[in-house]
Protein backbone atom coordinates (compact mmCIF):
# COMPACT_ATOMS: atom_id res chain seq x y z
CA UNK A 1 0.00 0.00 0.00
CA UNK A 2 2.86 2.43 0.19
CA UNK A 3 6.79 2.20 0.07
CA UNK A 4 8.98 4.55 1.17
CA UNK A 5 10.67 6.22 -2.02
CA UNK A 6 13.25 7.24 0.40
CA UNK A 7 14.81 3.72 -0.11
CA UNK A 8 14.33 3.31 -3.39
CA UNK A 9 17.81 2.58 -5.76
CA UNK A 10 16.52 2.98 -9.07
CA UNK A 11 13.50 4.31 -11.10
CA UNK A 12 9.67 2.97 -10.11
CA UNK A 13 6.84 3.24 -12.44
CA UNK A 14 4.18 3.82 -10.02
CA UNK A 15 0.63 4.70 -12.64
CA UNK A 16 1.54 7.46 -14.44
CA UNK A 17 4.23 8.42 -11.96
CA UNK A 18 7.92 7.79 -12.23
CA UNK A 19 10.11 8.25 -8.64
CA UNK A 20 13.68 7.94 -8.72
CA UNK A 21 16.44 8.13 -6.49
CA UNK A 22 17.68 11.95 -5.53
CA UNK A 23 20.54 10.78 -7.22
CA UNK A 24 19.59 9.21 -10.28
CA UNK A 25 21.48 10.47 -13.35
CA UNK A 26 19.69 8.20 -15.75
CA UNK A 27 16.92 8.44 -17.90
CA UNK A 28 13.33 9.60 -16.82
CA UNK A 29 11.94 7.17 -19.29
CA UNK A 30 9.38 8.05 -22.04
CA UNK A 31 6.56 10.86 -22.05
CA UNK A 32 3.58 9.97 -23.87
CA UNK A 33 1.24 12.26 -25.33
CA UNK A 34 -2.65 10.85 -24.54
CA UNK A 35 -5.83 12.41 -25.41
CA UNK A 36 -9.20 11.79 -23.28
CA UNK A 37 -11.06 9.98 -25.05
CA UNK A 38 -13.89 11.29 -27.53
CA UNK A 39 -11.47 13.83 -27.95
CA UNK A 40 -10.91 17.35 -26.54
CA UNK A 41 -13.72 19.34 -25.46
CA UNK A 42 -14.69 22.76 -27.36
CA UNK A 43 -14.57 24.23 -23.89
CA UNK A 44 -11.17 24.20 -23.67
CA UNK A 45 -10.72 28.22 -23.05
CA UNK A 46 -9.50 30.42 -20.15
CA UNK A 47 -12.39 30.50 -17.61
CA UNK A 48 -12.38 32.55 -13.75
CA UNK A 49 -15.22 32.25 -11.45
CA UNK A 50 -15.66 32.78 -7.84
CA UNK A 51 -19.27 31.63 -7.90
CA UNK A 52 -19.29 27.83 -6.44
CA UNK A 53 -22.78 27.58 -8.89
CA UNK A 54 -21.45 28.66 -11.76
CA UNK A 55 -17.88 26.45 -11.48
CA UNK A 56 -19.88 23.25 -11.15
CA UNK A 57 -21.71 23.98 -14.22
CA UNK A 58 -18.33 25.28 -16.78
CA UNK A 59 -15.20 22.76 -15.76
CA UNK A 60 -14.54 19.61 -17.08
CA UNK A 61 -13.95 17.09 -14.07
CA UNK A 62 -15.28 19.25 -11.12
CA UNK A 63 -15.72 17.59 -7.91
CA UNK A 64 -16.77 18.85 -4.53
CA UNK A 65 -14.33 18.29 -2.13
CA UNK A 66 -14.99 17.30 1.58
CA UNK A 67 -13.69 19.77 3.50
CA UNK A 68 -12.93 20.68 7.69
CA UNK A 69 -15.66 22.33 8.89
CA UNK A 70 -16.14 26.34 8.16
CA UNK A 71 -13.96 26.24 5.12
CA UNK A 72 -14.74 27.58 2.25
CA UNK A 73 -14.83 28.38 -2.00
CA UNK A 74 -12.62 31.39 -2.86
CA UNK A 75 -12.52 31.20 -7.35
CA UNK A 76 -11.62 28.31 -9.76
CA UNK A 77 -9.87 28.88 -13.26
CA UNK A 78 -8.90 26.85 -16.29
CA UNK A 79 -7.16 27.68 -18.98
CA UNK A 80 -3.87 29.84 -17.65
CA UNK A 81 -0.09 29.26 -17.16
CA UNK A 82 -1.44 27.98 -13.71
CA UNK A 83 -3.89 25.96 -14.50
CA UNK A 84 -5.44 23.12 -17.09
CA UNK A 85 -6.60 23.57 -20.07
CA UNK A 86 -8.86 20.85 -19.21
CA UNK A 87 -9.95 20.51 -15.97
CA UNK A 88 -9.76 23.26 -13.63
CA UNK A 89 -7.48 24.65 -9.93
CA UNK A 90 -9.40 25.89 -7.38
CA UNK A 91 -8.90 27.64 -3.96
CA UNK A 92 -10.50 27.05 -0.81
CA UNK A 93 -10.63 29.12 2.47
CA UNK A 94 -10.02 28.13 5.66
CA UNK A 95 -11.93 28.75 8.84
CA UNK A 96 -9.92 31.77 9.67
CA UNK A 97 -10.24 33.39 6.09
CA UNK A 98 -6.82 32.13 4.66
CA UNK A 99 -5.63 30.04 2.19
CA UNK A 100 -6.47 26.41 2.97
CA UNK A 101 -5.75 24.30 -0.13
CA UNK A 102 -5.64 24.80 -3.80
CA UNK A 103 -7.37 21.52 -5.40
CA UNK A 104 -7.15 20.97 -9.35
CA UNK A 105 -8.52 18.20 -11.23
CA UNK A 106 -7.08 17.28 -15.04
CA UNK A 107 -7.03 15.57 -17.61
CA UNK A 108 -3.54 14.21 -17.47
CA UNK A 109 -2.21 14.29 -20.88
CA UNK A 110 1.66 13.88 -20.53
CA UNK A 111 2.71 10.48 -18.58
CA UNK A 112 4.86 9.67 -16.71
CA UNK A 113 5.14 12.48 -14.16
CA UNK A 114 9.23 12.45 -13.14
CA UNK A 115 9.58 13.15 -9.02
CA UNK A 116 12.37 12.89 -7.33
CA UNK A 117 11.97 10.38 -4.27
CA UNK A 118 14.18 13.07 -1.85
CA UNK A 119 14.92 16.31 -1.99
CA UNK A 120 16.50 18.84 0.29
CA UNK A 121 19.06 16.15 2.13
CA UNK A 122 15.78 13.90 3.08
CA UNK A 123 13.38 16.60 4.51
CA UNK A 124 10.86 15.79 1.26
CA UNK A 125 10.25 11.94 0.23
CA UNK A 126 7.70 11.16 -2.53
CA UNK A 127 5.53 7.94 -1.17
CA UNK A 128 4.15 5.64 -3.89
CA UNK A 129 0.74 5.20 -2.41
CA UNK A 130 -2.67 3.20 -3.74
CA UNK A 131 -5.61 5.15 -2.65
CA UNK A 132 -9.22 3.71 -3.18
CA UNK A 133 -7.20 1.48 -5.56
CA UNK A 134 -5.52 4.34 -7.65
CA UNK A 135 -1.66 4.87 -8.06
CA UNK A 136 -1.20 8.20 -6.22
CA UNK A 137 1.89 10.11 -5.24
CA UNK A 138 2.14 11.69 -1.80
CA UNK A 139 4.72 14.62 -1.13
CA UNK A 140 5.10 15.38 2.76
CA UNK A 141 8.11 15.63 5.28
CA UNK A 142 8.91 12.36 7.50
CA UNK A 143 9.87 12.57 10.78
CA UNK A 144 13.33 13.06 11.80
CA UNK A 145 16.49 15.26 12.11
CA UNK A 146 15.64 17.13 8.49
CA UNK A 147 11.72 17.30 9.22
CA UNK A 148 9.90 20.39 7.92
CA UNK A 149 6.81 21.55 9.57
CA UNK A 150 6.14 23.51 7.50
CA UNK A 151 6.53 22.05 4.04
CA UNK A 152 3.18 21.98 1.68
CA UNK A 153 1.94 18.12 1.69
CA UNK A 154 0.94 17.66 -2.03
CA UNK A 155 -1.42 14.70 -2.92
CA UNK A 156 -1.65 13.43 -6.83
CA UNK A 157 -3.91 10.90 -7.67
CA UNK A 158 -4.66 8.87 -10.77
CA UNK A 159 -8.06 7.48 -11.54
CA UNK A 160 -6.99 5.18 -14.45
CA UNK A 161 -10.66 4.81 -14.97
CA UNK A 162 -11.11 8.56 -16.83
CA UNK A 163 -6.85 9.17 -17.18
CA UNK A 164 -8.03 12.43 -14.39
CA UNK A 165 -5.50 12.99 -12.09
CA UNK A 166 -6.48 14.88 -8.49
CA UNK A 167 -4.27 17.38 -7.01
CA UNK A 168 -4.16 18.30 -3.21
CA UNK A 169 -2.54 21.44 -2.06
CA UNK A 170 -1.90 22.12 1.28
CA UNK A 171 -1.82 25.69 2.23
CA UNK A 172 -3.41 25.32 5.81
CA UNK A 173 -1.34 24.19 8.72
CA UNK A 174 -3.08 20.98 8.73
CA UNK A 175 -1.82 19.77 5.32
CA UNK A 176 1.87 20.75 5.81
CA UNK A 177 4.69 18.60 7.54
CA UNK A 178 4.39 15.19 7.84
CA UNK A 179 1.65 13.73 8.55
CA UNK A 180 -0.35 12.92 5.08
CA UNK A 181 -4.01 11.93 6.09
CA UNK A 182 -5.81 15.40 6.06
CA UNK A 183 -4.62 15.71 2.50
CA UNK A 184 -5.63 12.43 1.60
CA UNK A 185 -8.70 11.99 3.14
CA UNK A 186 -9.45 15.26 0.61
CA UNK A 187 -7.92 13.39 -2.16
CA UNK A 188 -10.17 10.54 -1.36
CA UNK A 189 -13.52 12.57 -0.77
CA UNK A 190 -12.65 14.14 -5.31
CA UNK A 191 -12.59 10.32 -6.51
CA UNK A 192 -15.72 9.32 -8.89
CA UNK A 193 -16.35 6.24 -6.38
CA UNK A 194 -15.87 8.52 -3.19
CA UNK A 195 -19.72 9.77 -3.93
CA UNK A 196 -21.02 6.76 -5.54
CA UNK A 197 -24.12 5.24 -3.20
Amino acid sequence: PAIRASGITSPVRHGPYLIAPASWTGGAGTVEGLTPPGGWPETVRAAYTSDLAEARRIFSYWSDPVLPAGWTFMDAESGTDESPGVGYCADYLNAGGYYGVMICASYKSYRPHYQRAVDSGGAVVHEPRMIDGRPALVRYSPQGPAHDQYLSILVWVFDTGTGVEYLVWGYDGSLRGGNPDPAIAIARSLLPAASAP
